[in-house]
């Protein structure tokens, strides 16, 4: 009775000695899985900050492009007061009230003054640098682009193994 349970121990020693090697090849395909998965979370993580970095600058290029166009606005409406000024019965253009000859001059240098220090302020703004800085960010964004097909390989395999719960961070 001895000899039957020993040698049926042996025999399963014998089968899972035989599946060793199915194991080892097992165990070297979930290494190369969670190698993939390692690099996936890397390229994730970066994908992520990029993606901040994007809005962010978008945020400041928006800001920069209202700014330049509010600036472009008041110079404007600043042009318009000049030609106001060149008229026969010119008005005060704050309060609205007849003024005269010295006057006159005295609005016209000063609404110069202003227009030469907005168009000062519009060339600070330098949006085309950030735009390409932007676009610069968004290919290399789009280089981060996580392949959802090697994506899906990786998640059947570990289902097949029981590990799917490890891909739940790209979600």
């Amino acid at each position: 009775n001895q000899g039957k349970q020993k040698a049926a121990k042996i025999k399963d020693l014998e089968e899972l000695i035989k599946g060793l090697p199915e194991l080892e090849k097992e165990l070297e395909f979930l290494k190369d899985l969670k190698k993939e998965v390692d690099e996936i979370t890397v390229k994730n993580q970066k994908r992520l900050e990029l993606e901040k970095e994007v809005e962010k600058l978008n945020g400041e290029i928006k800001l920069q492009l209202e700014r330049k166009e509010f600036i472009q606005k008041t110079i404007d409406e600043l042009n318009e007061q000049l030609v106001n000024l060149k008229k026969e019965v010119a008005k005060c253009p704050t309060c609205g009230q007849p003024i005269g000859q010295d006057e006159k001059q005295h609005v016209k240098k000063q609404t110069l003054d202003k227009i030469s220090q907005m168009q000062a302020d519009l060339k600070k703004i330098k949006t085309k640098e950030d735009e390409l800085d932007l676009n610069n960010l968004k290919k290399e964004l789009d280089s981060f682009k996580i392949d959802v097909n090697k994506l899906q390989s990786i998640q059947k395999n570990l289902e097949k193994n029981n590990l799917r719960g490890h891909l739940d961070d790209f979600r």
